[in-house]
């Protein structure tokens, strides 16, 4: 069956100017669930540290928008806490925004190799 809803999770890092993200995530899960997910280190703040509350209040709100449920995870072991939400909770497309100019830890390659039967998408 083709274009067939699937269970879509996008992760989301600590910039408010994720929505482009989850919109990503909205439209390839074509109605079926959808999760947004933030994984937070033990002892940071969960979003920066800079205006959390304000930050946090945004990413629920716009996932909302969007009909997906939000959730914050802390743990030191950030690509082992993603891999063990997306199969706890059977997600077939995980959303990923692109690695910053200066980072050379290749993110959707590890994903790819911990999740064989996940499509991972990256939007730049």
């Amino acid at each position: 069956m083709p274009n067939a809803p699937k269970k879509t999770m996008v992760c989301v890092t600590v910039q408010k100017t994720c929505e482009r993200l989850i919109r990503a995530g909205a439209s390839l899960a074509g109605g079926a669930g959808l999760s947004v997910v933030h994984v937070a280190r033990s002892g940071e703040a969960l979003l920066g540290g800079s205006s959390e509350s304000e930050a946090l209040e945004y990413l629920f709100r716009i996932s909302r928008e969007y009909g997906a449920e939000m959730d914050m995870l802390r743990s030191d072991d950030v690509i082992d806490t993603i891999v063990d939400f997306a199969q706890r909770n059977a997600i077939e497309t995980l959303v990923i925004g692109a690695a910053g100019s200066r980072s050379s830890y290749d993110v959707a390659g590890t994903l790819r190799a911990r999740l064989p039967g996940v499509q991972v998408v990256v939007v730049a």
